[in-house]
């Protein structure tokens, strides 16, 4: 007999009435009751589920689609994004992503050792979503969003049209969003980071080597003028010594915040379709195809020059020759843009064979993007101008945009496409006295993969074309040892053991492999421990490798070694003589779900890694990581850091370990109302005549429950702790190895040692309300020219109103039925980290809105079901 792709279920339902028609006669094998037993393409699971979410449960999130949902309940995952299971069968995100929450009939997160049994890798967490046998609805959600304190207006609207027939389904999306961008001026940025000298008025200094400007300034000064910035005169006409007096050795800097954007204005538009469809003998085929288009324009401050006053020009009171430098404004920002365009395939054809099940996929996308930065103004006839001294340019002043020559402008264009097949076949492949089995997944796959890529850097055009074949093959193996069943598992438990083996290979670059050992011991119903020791040599990815080169300009950065923050050239991109990293993990975990009423689960775990050739950029700049990397430092003769590479690199050794735990809590509250009488149609339910399915779970727990009786509500608790207590980095051989817990840097400052993230769901009636916290504590970046970074907790808040028919609201207006108005916001505290040096200053650069550029902000959303 077939397999059959079933949900969970506890009981065999009992036959429905002799009324009901006879097609509605439910099959125990799909009846979508809940209960301890999960199976998976035939393949039955005693009392996998770690946690359980109900209809009830998944509506106190208000999420717009299940990739939303998913993320919000990745937290109990870890943060990593778990394996996928629909309705009992293979599925990923590609397929779902936009599929409505109210589809749901109930999700689960398995148990860890389900991953080995299902053929995942051991080291995922998997997530079964069960959805309603029919659902045919059409979504539409606009929103807009704005940040409190002004300046960015985010707004969309997205929609959907959702069709579910058993196991056949079809969801059509479509995502268009817009933001304006948002100015330094906007948060009260006024000069621009790192300019220096260079300010729009100008700012002039000795040439020639001279020790100061002119004789007669110093001596009506009364001291050396070795700097000064141009009077409020100088735009508008010719000046004398006396008036620089007041701005001798006083640089302008004048306000240019609102020439750089802190966040780029964007349009996004993503257009996407999936169906899937049962076969004969029990198989399905799901196809989904995705389009994206993402592009973005920003500025990155102003074109900035140097050039020789001559002594004599009719614009210069200065005896002997001096250096202008200025930022030009009269030219405007520089601009930047980028334009992505990706377009996504894939297709999965799944069923039983047997005791065994395959799985054939496929999958294809390309991607064209295309970055632009302006680089600089050409201003060689301004100097020779300057030179000639002609009466009619006013170096000062204001400057026609005719007479600056082209723009400098970099392009760095990309080709990307990836075409690949994977084969996967699990089982099981013997029974073992013991009451356990050894089940059995073997995959093979097959990508291609291609970078075609130009840059067209200050003048010099390179390419870069990479072709690879990659195969990869997987072998697991997990052997039920001891079942709870049967024998001496009576009174040890469940225990299991697993094996995962992996070999990936790519053309011209090499191969690697990978083993992952598993142990769970399952002493109580209740109560779960696992163990895992892998060792895995990772190929680096073909974008590491091979996008090509990009330089931004004017990119504000600390730079440690001289305390101050520095506008540099900013080099990102591929590096092709990147190493294979080398990881070595020791996990274990322990797992405990109370029996209670209550949907209740805690975890701790703890974790070491140890990273050989790690893949990442720079860690910081200072002197330690200067001294390792030296070529990825530019600085001019005083020192000054002008560029910096970013492109990735390998580091030596690092050596991490920590300590994360998880609690989770999903109950009803409030006092239970009598049962209603039953409907004409013991089948139907009030949820069902709202989504349009036809046999749903009518568990008083359930959603229908907590909608028809307001007294009646729901609520959700998710805690997670994850506490640091090592992180020790060697950057090459040969180097001390540092404490960045201790001492730091990372990016500009020491990990967190604590980080805690809280969520909490209650609804009630037609009332719900969405809060999480998350905060981190503070930490410091050692050194001659440290800093201290304070803690920092933010809040956010989202209330959300959802009239039913049945509702008061819905009553006295029909047409609010399937609808749900969301205020959201952001940021409740406008909370953002505070930096400072051991002044007790904040350096440039670190301003609190350069680290949260958008702050609190507020969404409103109206979302309604047709």
């Amino acid at each position: 007999m077939g397999a059959v792709p079933a949900l969970a279920q506890e009981t065999p339902p009992a036959p429905p009435p002799a009324s009901a028609p006879a097609q509605e006669q439910q099959d125990p094998a799909t009846d979508q009751a809940s209960g301890p037993e999960i199976v998976v393409l035939g393949k039955r699971l005693q009392d996998p589920v770690e946690i359980s979410l109900s209809q009830a449960d998944i509506a106190t999130y208000a999420a717009s689609d299940i990739e939303e949902l998913v993320g919000k309940i990745s937290q109990q995952t870890g943060g990593k994004a778990p394996a996928l299971l629909v309705n009992g069968r293979r599925a990923n995100m590609l397929d779902i992503a936009k599929l409505p929450p109210e589809a749901i009939d109930r999700m689960e997160l398995l148990k860890p050792e389900a991953a080995a049994e299902l053929g995942f890798a051991p080291d995922q967490r998997v997530m079964n979503i069960i959805l309603l046998k029919r659902f045919r609805k059409t979504t539409l959600e606009p929103s807009a969003r704005f940040a409190t304190e002004g300046g960015r207006v985010e707004y969309g609207t997205s929609a959907t049209i959702t069709a579910i027939h058993d196991f056949d389904r079809l969801n059509i999306s479509i995502d268009y969003a817009r933001a304006t961008a948002l100015y330094e001026s906007e948060r009260g940025i006024l000069q621009g980071r790192g300019y220096g000298l260079f300010d729009t008025v100008g700012n002039v200094t000795p040439a020639g080597g001279n020790a100061q400007l002119d004789p007669g300034l110093s001596a009506l000064a009364g001291t050396p003028v070795t700097l000064a910035g141009a009077p409020a005169t100088a735009p508008s006409g010719t000046t004398g010594l006396t008036d620089w007096l007041a701005t001798a050795n006083k640089p302008n800097a004048y306000p240019t915040g609102a020439y750089r954007t802190l966040m780029p204005a964007s349009t996004k538009l993503a257009l996407g379709t999936a169906y899937n469809m049962r076969l004969p003998d029990e198989s399905t085929l799901s196809l989904a195809f995705n389009y994206l288009r993402d592009e973005s324009d920003g500025a990155n401050g102003l074109a900035r020059a140097s050039w020789l006053l001559p002594a004599g020009n009719p614009y210069s009171p200065f005896s002997d020759d001096v250096t202008l430098s200025r930022a030009l404004d009269s030219a405007g920002a520089l601009r930047s843009h980028s334009l992505r365009q990706t377009l996504t395939g894939g297709l999965t054809l799944q069923g039983p064979f047997g005791k065994w099940n395959w799985v054939i996929s496929g999958k294809a996308d390309t991607s064209w993007s295309e970055t632009r930065n302006d680089r600089d103004v050409d201003t060689a006839g301004i100097r020779a101008l300057l030179n000639a001294g002609d009466p009619g340019l006013n170096p000062f002043g204001p400057i026609a945009l005719a007479r600056f020559g082209a723009r400098s402008v970099d392009r760095v264009t990309s080709n990307t496409a990836n075409v690949g097949t994977d084969i996967l076949v699990f089982g099981k492949l013997l029974t073992l006295p013991t009451g356990g089995a050894i089940t059995v997944n073997a995959r093979g796959s097959v990508t291609g993969h291609s970078i075609d890529s130009s840059s067209h850097i200050g003048g010099i055009v390179f390419g870069r074309d990479i072709n690879n074949l990659e195969s990869d093959l997987n072998l697991g193996l997990n052997i039920g040892l001891l079942s709870r069943a049967r024998g001496i598992g009576k009174a040890i438990g469940d225990v299991s053991a697993s094996l995962t083996l992996r070999r990936n290979a790519l053309s011209g670059v090499g191969s690697a492999q990978e083993y992952l050992y598993g142990l769970n011991w399952a002493p109580l119903q209740s109560l779960s421990l696992r163990g895992q020791l892998g060792s895995a040599r990772a190929l680096p990815p073909i974008d590491q490798r091979g996008l090509p080169a990009i330089r931004v300009p004017n990119v504000p950065v600390y730079d440690f070694v001289r305390g101050e923050t520095a506008n540099i050239t900013q080099i990102s991109g591929g590096n092709p003589d990147l190493l294979p990293q080398k990881t070595d993990t020791i996990s274990v975990e322990a797992s405990w779900r109370p029996k209670s009423k209550a949907n209740l689960n805690f975890a701790i775990g703890f974790r070491q890694t140890v990273i050989r050739d790690g893949i990442g950029t720079l860690p910081a700049i200072d002197a330690d990581v200067e001294a390792a990397f030296p070529d990825r430092f530019e600085r001019d003769a005083q020192g000054r850091l002008t560029a910096l590479d970013l492109r990735p690199i390998n580091f030596e050794r690092q050596r991490q370990r920590g300590l994360s735990t998880r609690f989770f809590l999903a109950a009803p509250f409030g006092r239970k109302a009598p049962p209603p009488p039953p409907p004409a149609d013991p089948m139907m339910g009030m949820l069902s005549m709202m989504t349009g399915a036809k046999r749903v779970a009518t568990d008083p727990e359930s959603a229908t429950a907590m909608l028809t009786d307001p007294s009646r509500g729901r609520i959700v608790f998710g805690l997670s702790y994850d506490l640091k207590l090592e992180d020790r980095l060697r950057l090459r051989d040969g180097l001390p190895e540092r404490d960045l817990l201790a001492t730091g840097p990372i990016g500009g400052r020491t990990p967190s040692l604590h980080n805690l993230t809280a969520q909490l769901n209650v609804a009630k009636g037609i009332w719900s309300t969405a809060l999480e916290t998350r905060w981190q504590s503070g930490s410091r970046a050692d050194g001659p020219n440290g800093l201290d970074f304070s803690s920092l907790a933010t809040v956010d808040l989202k209330l959300s109103l959802s009239p039913t028919k049945d509702s008061g609201l819905g009553k006295r207006m029909p047409w609010l039925a399937g609808a749900r108005a969301t205020i959201a916001v952001t940021n409740v505290t406008n909370a953002r980290t505070r930096v400072t040096n051991a002044q007790g200053v904040t350096p440039s650069g670190y301003e609190p809105p350069y680290l949260d550029p958008l702050g609190r902000a507020i969404k409103f959303s109206l979302r309604k079901l047709f």
